[in-house]
């Protein structure tokens, strides 16, 4: 561990965290960060991948787009002394890990502290992450039964906030309040409605899902009514990012 005179702490590489957009093999999805992380230490070149969710990712500024270089110290508030600070020592694990960032000449800079001799960080973030709910595989038929249920807000939990959702011709609801307002306002003109002769089509290694069948209205009036349709899922860290629903029920209130 390498003495810095001018600042009067230690400190020692630990890793070169770098961002990405695609799943990678170990990631650890943390659920107070809202990031999925790799395990250093598995790698030879001491690499971590941080994958962002759509959510977290303003949370992050230029860590969510940008490299960082990550050095263990012996005394936080010191080292983050006379930086541009990012993000101010905080619990990474509570009592256990401290980190910080901060801007050096342009660069990202991680400092971390631990404050138990010899504590294992990823087998504590593994512990953490089982402990926490994960982002399971998207599954389009649990999706529909949860609509022909029409529990709005189970319905919503499977959109990112910013997401989007467009049905047959009429303008995208573009966020999980205006998905809301749209799924009610579809709930709201029918007493129920199921959907079968369910297909699922996953393409481009699970980011897009291709879901088909007939979905059939029941009106307050009684009269029922069936349409063929088609629904394509665009996803993000298995959650939805931007749904197309195509059906014509033009005639459905004729």
């Amino acid at each position: 561990m390498k003495l810095d005179q001018k600042l009067n702490h230690r400190y020692k590489f630990n890793h070169i965290g770098l961002v990405t957009d695609q799943p990678r093999r170990g990631e650890i999805f943390n659920a107070g960060t809202g990031v999925w992380v790799t395990d250093p230490g598995q790698d030879r070149y001491a690499i971590e991948w941080l994958r962002f969710s759509p959510e977290s990712a303003g949370n992050w500024g230029p860590l969510s787009s940008n490299p960082h270089i990550c050095f263990e110290v012996d005394n936080i508030e010191a080292a983050v002394r006379g930086h541009q600070v990012l993000y101010e020592p905080f619990d990474y694990i509570a009592g256990k890990v401290r980190a910080a960032f901060v801007v050096h000449d342009g660069a990202c800079i991680e400092f971390i502290q631990y404050l138990v001799p010899g504590i294992d960080l990823w087998e504590e973030l593994r512990k953490q992450a089982s402990a926490s709910p994960q982002p399971g595989p998207f599954n389009a038929e649990e999706l529909l039964a949860i609509v022909d249920r029409q529990d709005t807000k189970a319905y919503l939990e499977h959109y990112w906030e910013d997401a989007s959702f467009t049905f047959a011709n009429l303008p995208p609801a573009v966020g999980r309040e205006a998905i809301r307002g749209l799924v009610d306002g579809i709930f709201s003109k029918v007493t129920s409605l199921s959907h079968d002769r369910l297909e699922t089509y996953v393409v481009d290694d699970g980011r897009i899902v291709v879901s088909s069948g007939v979905v059939t209205y029941t009106r307050h009036d009684g009269v029922r009514k069936s349409y063929p349709f088609s629904g394509t899922y665009k996803l993000e860290g298995g959650k939805i990012k931007q749904y197309q629903s195509y059906i014509d029920s033009h005639d459905l209130f004729d």
